[in-house]
């Protein structure tokens, strides 16, 4: 699973062009809505869109939901206590979040929509 802070895109195609025979072993890790396009262009199907960097509203983010197939949507805490992860529950997208360090912030998350921490 990727974790590329910068140049995210140009990460996607060097793995592309490097590993083209992995390909399928990669989880990419997409920081924005064109990362996710570029990525799929390239060949990767399992992409998880972060919204740690996101500026987008959750009505943004559940609009480009309809236009993508996603391993996974990770987001902040706050954002699936806000009531996101349960709104992305019928899009069929498992939710991830973090940070977690409880167990109890884990229990009242599943309440919300949450998959996996």
């Amino acid at each position: 699973m990727t974790d590329v802070v910068s140049r995210n895109t140009q990460a996607f195609f060097y793995f592309a062009n490097r590993f083209p025979e992995v390909r399928d072993r990669f989880i990419l890790q997409a920081y924005s809505p064109s990362d996710y396009f570029a990525a799929q262009e390239l060949g990767f199907r399992d992409i998880i869109w972060t919204l740690y960097r996101s500026y987008l509203t959750d009505q943004a983010v559940l609009a480009h939901l309809r236009y993508m197939d996603l391993y996974a949507l990770t987001m902040p805490v706050w954002r699936a206590r806000r009531g996101l992860a349960l709104k992305v529950e019928k899009f069929g997208v498992p939710v991830y979040v973090h940070t977690v360090n409880n167990i109890q912030d884990f229990y009242e998350l599943e309440k919300f929509g949450v998959n996996s921490f």
